[in-house]
């Protein structure tokens, strides 16, 4: 009996101080990695006469920089690299345009970029008008390979360079969503599917092996209404046809540098030592003098400021899946983004209020609450939002009632409409693994979101009722908000998507720009033209023990293995999450190809 009894303590002790030793070392380790961050951020920079701005595309250019150091770290490399927000990229290059000491911009093209495209819409305006601006200044790009998003970019630029045995990518534009019908099917689980709206994809995973006519028709318009909108673009500052663009994807007649260069994608085919050859000669000098966009924002031009005015646009943002609790980061919990907007509301120095909103939807509940004070805040000043790269189902929901919608032309938007999810697992599990299930309940449903069996006929009817009645909540929100019949919002909903542009022919969007012209348009709104100042959020709002529980969880994740039975893990617990659930969101695996 001792034996046992000095065996478990010790046991004990040996998990006790292995728990005490993780959390101590992870408090040291998330300490270091932040005071690396904030030391190199509080660094300052001189920048030098003659200086060009060098803008890497390999750097993610993101919605929002998060509070959390460790969202960068690289557990592979070991490395530490903080990416710079779209609002920053656009105030740095449109500050550099007044900079006399900056006399350029280099644009330094990976084979991968690392940014979205609608990052990329916001660092390409900024581009152009930095070229209106200062049109004595050059911008000049290179790289080994172009891939189409970064054919987009720098289209505008004065001049576009390649290496000579460099490759083009000029195929066109494809989406590819995943199905998991038939891995559900080997599992013996079985979807219970609740919609309304035919176009809502988000449940076609689970139901199908393919696209419906439907899904595909809305994929198909999405993707052509990008395509020909980075086409036009492209064909307009490179002085060519949008025809001859097209021909050349369907041909694959884009090979090689030689090929673009034909095309008149490119301009000269130089290598990288020609380029900065070039570069010494259009300043005269013998050593160029390179700022990278990071050391350009230690040099404190961000907080120079003309304007020190007591009037204030607030910029909020709204990134990622909205849901009722936290469960980890980039996540936008209803309750918190509501009383942000609130507090900015009952803020008498905040003229208007511009909500950034960068989210695939959610949680039809926090949507709602989030819909509220949106409505309330709007009654008194206005609300503009700006759309990012997705601002659709719940993301739109909490947009309909602002003054008005500022949104990029690739925006992915709409998707007015809403589905229940449950799963029925008790084949598989008797059939498989032989388990079995007999509940004890008080009543005929009360284990009806418990995956062990399917739903009744009743039940069925439920959980349509409750979907049908959160839907024309969706469209009576949305008919409020932007002045339109139930009946006229139903024909452009039922689930469907569609890009910013095709959100502002049906009536969804009012103005295709950037987030600085949702702000300009805050201001122009609020009349308080020409004498404003902006706040923004700061990225220190996070609480240390916060940081640490996220930096934690994302250290096990790193360590963990990455294998095929890891993943299928997940996406179980993702099925459990979803189960019994009513979401106004868009699809689980979509991703438009470049």
């Amino acid at each position: 009996m001792g034996f046992w009894k000095t065996f478990w303590a010790c046991l004990l002790a040996i998990v006790a101080s292995s728990v005490i030793s993780f959390i101590f070392s992870m408090i040291v380790f998330v300490s270091f990695i932040t005071a690396i961050v904030s030391s190199a951020e509080n660094e300052a920079f001189n920048v030098r006469n003659n200086s060009v701005l060098v803008v890497d595309l390999s750097e993610a250019i993101v919605e929002e920089v998060s509070s959390n150091p460790m969202d960068y770290f690289s557990f592979n490399s070991f490395s530490l690299s903080t990416p710079t927000s779209i609002a920053e990229v656009s105030k740095l290059v449109n500050r550099a345009a007044l900079d006399p000491k900056i006399r350029g911009i280099y644009i330094k093209v990976p084979l991968v970029v690392g940014s979205s495209t609608v990052a990329l819409y916001e660092l390409r305006t900024a581009l152009e008008n930095f070229k209106e601006r200062s049109p004595e200044k050059f911008i000049i790009s290179y790289g080994d390979a172009y891939s189409q998003s970064a054919l987009y970019l720098t289209s505008v630029a004065s001049k576009v360079c390649i290496n000579p045995v460099g490759v083009v990518d000029w195929t066109g534009m494809a989406v590819n969503p995943t199905f998991y019908k038939g891995t559900l099917d080997k599992l013996g689980i079985e979807p219970e599917i609740i919609r309304n709206g035919k176009f809502k994809g988000a449940v076609e995973p689970f139901m199908l092996t393919s696209l419906s006519p439907e899904n595909r028709e809305q994929y198909q318009s999405l993707i052509n209404s990008n395509w020909n909108y980075i086409v036009s673009q492209i064909a307009a500052s490179r002085s060519v046809t949008a025809e001859s663009l097209q021909k050349a994807a369907e041909d694959l007649s884009i090979q090689s540098s030689y090929d673009a260069h034909k095309a008149g994608l490119v301009d000269e085919l130089l290598y990288l030592d020609q380029v900065y050859e070039w570069i010494e000669n259009e300043l005269d000098v013998k050593k160029i003098n390179t700022v990278s966009l990071k050391e350009y924002r230690r040099s404190g031009v961000l907080n120079y400021s003309v304007n020190s005015s007591r009037n204030k646009i607030e910029v909020i943002y709204a990134s990622g899946e909205i849901v009722d609790m936290k469960s980890g980061s980039g996540q936008i919990v209803g309750y918190q983004l509501a009383e942000k907007i609130a507090k900015a509301r009952n803020n008498d120095r905040v003229k208007a209020i511009v909500l950034r909103v960068n989210s695939p939807g959610g949680s039809a509940i926090a949507s709602e609450v989030i819909y509220r004070e949106v409505a309330l805040a709007s009654k008194e000043k206005p609300v503009i939002i700006s759309m990012g790269e997705y601002a659709a189902s719940g993301g739109y929901w909490i947009s309909a009632p602002a003054t008005a919608i500022v949104s990029s032309p690739m925006t992915l938007t709409g998707s007015i409409g809403v589905f229940g999810l449950m799963f029925n697992a008790q084949k598989g599990a008797k059939d498989i693994l032989g388990i079995t299930f007999d509940p004890v309940k008080t009543a005929p449903a009360a284990d009806m979101a418990s995956m062990v069996r399917p739903l009744t006929p009743l039940e069925r009817r439920y959980m349509q009722n409750r979907v049908d009645t959160i839907y024309h909540s969706f469209l009576s929100r949305v008919s409020e908000g932007r002045d339109m019949t139930t009946s006229e919002v139903d024909s452009i909903g039922q689930g469907r998507i569609w890009s910013g542009l095709q959100g502002l022919n049906n009536g969804l969007v009012d103005k295709i720009g950037t987030l600085d012209d949702a702000i300009e348009l805050a201001a122009k709104k609020a009349d308080i033209e020409g004498d404003y100042s902006v706040l923004s959020p700061k990225k220190s709002e996070n609480p240390f023990f916060e940081i640490f529980i996220e930096s934690a969880g994302g250290v096990i994740a790193n360590i963990m293995p990455s294998s095929i039975e890891s993943k299928a893990i997940k996406y179980v617990e993702k099925l459990k999450e979803e189960n019994g659930s009513i979401k106004a969101r868009t699809p689980f695996d979509f991703e438009i190809v470049y």
